[in-house]
């Protein structure tokens, strides 16, 4: 954005090209920041629909790791990524925490393949049906 106004600025006062750089990169954030209010406003809305893809969990969280590098090593840290065989993740149970109860928002949980679904207040003893359900799936 404004690479010619911005040149123009900074050669003849360098102060307001840094301040031009800081303001282009807050509006940047703010920008994101309200495309995931949006986005999250659709969802709620019903009219996002998820897409769902295989995921390679140990690969994402390496490489999400990774842009952490360079602040690492400026300041003089160092980190290891230890992932084991995520296999037994893969049978994760997938359940939707809402605020939203209505047969058609369980309908739509089920077709978007979450396992159960719980609705705010949630109650101890939902928690430890859905936990024995998973504990039974697992032993067969």
């Amino acid at each position: 954005m404004g690479g010619a106004f911005r040149q123009v600025w900074a050669s003849a006062l360098p102060v307001v090209g840094d301040a031009f750089d800081r303001a282009h990169r807050n509006s940047l954030r703010l920008l994101k920041l309200v495309n995931s209010l949006l986005d999250f406003s659709r969802i709620e809305a019903g009219r996002a629909t998820a897409t769902y893809v295989p995921l390679d969990l140990a690969r994402l969280t390496t490489d999400l790791a990774g842009v952490f590098d360079s602040a690492m090593e400026k300041g003089g840290l160092q980190y290891r990524i230890d992932i084991e065989d995520l296999g037994e993740l893969q049978q994760a149970m997938l359940v939707a925490l809402t605020g939203w109860g209505t047969e058609q928002d369980r309908r739509r949980s089920r077709e978007a393949g979450l396992d159960a679904r719980l609705t705010k207040p949630v109650d101890l003893a939902s928690i430890d049906a859905l936990l024995r359900e998973a504990a039974a799936q697992r032993a067969n």
